[in-house]
């Protein structure tokens, strides 16, 4: 038998998405059990199901009558990691966040979709295992030229505070941090710190690495 995985928003019957339309057979499913998060489920089915329906269930996205939750089946061999990027700017569009985002991961079939309720936080699906950054540093290609730092996160990883780059702190705490740790600083003094959002002391002052969207 195989192991799929499906991850989902909302806990619905499983046993009526893995068999509804475009599903499998009910008795190509061997075992169901939920993942710790309490949003995942292993579902591991028969040899001859999984064969059959191997490619065309990766990445299958199922869309259910509540439009709140979707559920996403992927196999677990060839999972992807979920990050969100935080304060990103109004005027970044997807297909340049996209080609930031995968020439960093160095993964060509990322990802990247805004979250509905967020508009500053995108979601990010990716391949696991990859290094990926706490901070990115670009510039967004308009008349303004200003550098946009995002901030990245995963579950189960401590960010680490911006301005020492340790993670046994808030960044509001650090003792480090000076009045004059800004990123308008950092940047070598390209832009007047006016210019800029008013938490931008809350803004990371080693971002890494630096891109600029065409």
């Amino acid at each position: 038998a195989k192991r799929e995985k499906l991850r989902q928003s909302s806990p619905v019957p499983l046993t009526s998405v893995l068999v509804g339309p475009g599903g499998v057979p009910l008795k190509g499913v061997s075992s169901i059990y939920r993942y710790e998060n309490l949003t995942k489920y292993y579902v591991t089915l028969t040899h001859e199901t999984h064969s059959r329906h191997y490619d065309r269930l990766h990445g299958k996205k199922i869309h259910l009558s509540n439009p709140e939750i979707t559920v996403i089946i992927e196999h677990l061999e060839r999972q992807r990691e979920r990050i969100t990027l935080h304060w990103v700017p109004a005027t970044a569009k997807q297909p340049a966040i996209q080609t930031i985002i995968g020439n960093i991961l160095d993964d060509p079939d990322v990802e990247v979709f805004p979250l509905k309720h967020s508009p500053e936080k995108w979601g990010v699906l990716c391949r696991p295992n990859l290094q990926i950054p706490h901070y990115i540093d670009f510039e967004i290609g308009d008349s303004s030229n200003l550098r946009h730092t995002v901030m990245v996160t995963m579950a189960g990883r401590r960010t680490v505070c911006p301005h020492c780059g340790q993670d046994t702190h808030w960044a509001n705490r650090c003792p480090k941090k000076t009045p004059k740790d800004t990123v308008a600083n950092q940047i070598q003094h390209t832009i007047e710190i006016s210019q800029q959002p008013p938490d931008i002391a809350e803004r990371p002052l080693k971002p890494t690495p630096k891109y600029k969207t065409s």
